[in-house]
């Protein structure tokens, strides 16, 4: 038995998964739970059913039945969720330690480009556009079209029309906080428009001020990508 993420065609898991298909393997593709399948799930887990807020939470794994149990173990875990008369009560939102670092070991397998795209398209919110990505990080967009493949590819980021967004929540919240890879940039300043189409002035400054807090906070480091096209040295962004 063989249990997977969805993958790349050409990738080699990808190539074994068709092979196996070729010579007669059965595959059986797990759709999202829905709502009451969460609510069943979690009411397993802690033995008493769930509050709201706890649903809540739940729902941001987007019915992943991988992400749900790593969820609700991490809480357990940290004793987030204390258990009252029979109801699994949240006591405090926030991801736990064990999803983190899941996330972390998720990226470490993949290049720098790819990392440091999901950390800074986390800071950005739940939907955006590659031309929105290039102009943070001040590149072209043709130089983020692998990285962004290999995001979809890896089941962190999907296409949704003309934009991109994290599969599902849990994905968004958890690169936020992981350790930022190499990108020939520096920080776009805060009155850069970063509107979409038809959007409005409050969004734009909205938008251009959570990436310039993201970017200062973060202290980004730029490496070198490129010794051909961009100087061999390590620039340092200050805090303004």
């Amino acid at each position: 038995m063989l249990a997977f993420r969805p993958v790349e065609a050409g990738s080699d898991l990808g190539r074994a998964v068709a092979e196996l298909l070729r010579n007669g393997a059965d595959q059986t593709v797990l759709r999202r739970l829905d709502r009451a399948a969460v609510a069943a799930v979690a009411a397993d887990v802690y033995g008493a059913v769930p509050d709201d807020s706890l649903l809540a939470l739940a729902e941001g794994a987007q019915g992943n039945p991988f992400f749900l149990l790593e969820l609700l173990s991490g809480l357990r875990e940290e004793h987030l969720v204390s258990l009252d008369a029979g109801r699994a009560v949240l006591m405090e939102a926030r991801l736990p330690r064990r999803v983190g670092e899941g996330m972390r070991r998720r990226l470490a397998r993949m290049s720098p480009g790819a990392r440091n795209v999901a950390a800074v398209a986390a800071s950005m919110g739940r939907r955006f556009t590659v031309g929105q990505l290039a102009a943070v990080l001040e590149v072209p967009a043709s130089a983020l079209l692998d990285p962004v493949q290999e995001l979809i590819g890896s089941d962190l980021l999907a296409e949704v029309g003309q934009m991109l967004c994290f599969t599902h929540d849990l994905n968004r919240e958890a690169s936020s906080g992981t350790p930022r890879g190499c990108w020939p940039c520096k920080p776009r300043p805060a009155a850069t428009p970063l509107r979409p189409a038809g959007g409005s002035r409050r969004w734009e400054r909205k938008s251009a001020c959570r990436c310039s807090r993201f970017l200062r906070s973060t202290r980004l480091t730029i490496r070198s990508w490129s010794a051909s096209r961009w100087p061999a040295e390590t620039r340092s962004w200050p805090s303004r």
